[in-house]
């Protein structure tokens, strides 16, 4: 169905019956009830908190729990933001609050999985295609200098291609 037959069907209700459908998936979709919960009250900072500490507690759980330490949990909390309308500067934030938590992660456990590096280097190389689409990669200049160097500090074996990403995007900023 497209948004013109959308938009007709809608048309044809009356606005208790279109209230009635809105308050009936409210209630039945998760993703709706957190859509219409974020619109009503946007507590951009809650949401960003609770994403961070999710993030976080897949490479650091608390309680003994096991580590999964899954990608996929940053592609998801990128997924909500930008599902909820929230600004690019905090998609690009918590873009790159994922990789510097696997860089602390890499650290401590002295991992040295060479895909899971490769997952990241993807990662940082759409983090930077995020913020230069949006106009505000030099708000987070400092933060990809610092992602390059403790790349380099933890001594991952594609340390140089990060090395070379951004700078391939500082040029491109420039142009």
């Amino acid at each position: 169905m497209g948004k013109q037959q959308l938009k007709k069907y809608f048309s044809q209700l009356s606005k208790e019956d279109l209230e009635d459908q809105i308050i009936e998936l409210y209630t039945t979709s998760k993703e709706v009830k957190k859509y219409y919960d974020f619109l009503l009250n946007p507590d951009i900072r809650k949401i960003i908190d609770e994403w961070k500490a999710r993030i976080s507690k897949e490479y650091f759980p608390v309680y003994g729990k096991r580590i999964k330490a899954r990608r996929s949990i940053g592609q998801k909390a990128i997924r909500e933001l930008s599902f909820l309308g929230v600004p690019p500067d905090i998609i690009a934030d918590i873009r790159l609050y994922a990789i510097e938590i696997a860089i602390l992660f890499t650290i401590e456990q002295n991992r040295t999985n060479v895909a899971f590096f490769k997952s990241f280097e993807t990662q940082f190389k759409n983090a930077l295609d995020y913020m230069h689409k949006n106009g505000i990669l030099s708000d987070f200049k400092s933060r990809c200098r610092q992602i390059v160097a403790r790349v380099n500090d933890a001594q991952w074996s594609n340390r140089r291609n990060f090395e070379l990403l951004y700078a391939r995007y500082q040029l491109k900023h420039k142009q």
